[in-house]
């Protein structure tokens, strides 16, 4: 199983031709950056295959990154929120927010709710939860229905569904597809001489 790293150098040899990837002019955060965005597109793709098939809505465990965020509080809004450091992959229902668990406090577990709920059942039975705190998503911020802070909750744990990272796992059979998508985006690009063969071509 190749890790990101070895899969974009590896790119890189093919690109140039066999090169030594110190003497290239390719600069690998592109390489990286564009691997991450082929296996993030592949996600979504796996999503609603497994929906297609099994009627499964998720993807495989190893797609999911897990973060410790703080706990802040919005003096305008009243609400307790966190800030994601990372965005995650845009599936139905926001299922990228995989999971948010309380670390500390007297908080159990957080439901995933619709944005808008607050307001939506402001005052109405449903807007209880059952006593259980809710959250969602607004841009990179996720906010929750209740004051957890004041429960002792000041970090959770933040489980999201996407490629990223020098540690994302790559799936050996997604490998040589990401390859010649790679290097689909990037040969108009590259000089004509410098690609696969890694000859010169002749003045006329």
């Amino acid at each position: 199983m190749a890790s990101l790293a070895v899969l974009r150098d590896q790119i890189i040899r093919r690109l140039v031709g066999g090169d030594q990837i110190s003497d290239s002019q390719i600069d690998p955060r592109e390489i990286e950056l564009l691997i991450l965005q082929v296996l993030n597109a592949a996600i979504k793709i796996e999503y609603f295959t497994n929906i297609r098939a099994e009627d499964v809505h998720g993807v495989s465990g190893q797609y999911i990154a897990t973060y410790i965020c703080d706990v802040k509080k919005d003096l305008v809004r009243r609400e307790d929120y966190i800030t994601l450091t990372q965005p995650f992959v845009a599936l139905p229902n926001d299922k990228g927010l995989d999971q948010i668990t309380p670390m500390n406090g007297k908080c159990r577990f957080f439901i995933p709710v619709k944005v808008g709920f607050s307001s939506l059942y402001n005052g109405l039975p449903a807007g209880n939860l059952e006593l259980k705190t809710g959250f969602y998503p607004e841009r990179n911020k996720v906010f929750f229905t209740k004051d957890i802070m004041s429960q002792g909750t000041s970090k959770v744990m933040v489980k999201l569904i996407v490629a990223a990272g020098s540690d994302v796992v790559i799936p050996p059979d997604m490998e040589e597809t990401i390859v010649k998508e790679v290097m689909s985006i990037m040969i108009p690009k590259m000089p004509q001489d410098k690609i696969v063969d890694n000859v010169d071509n002749p003045q006329v």
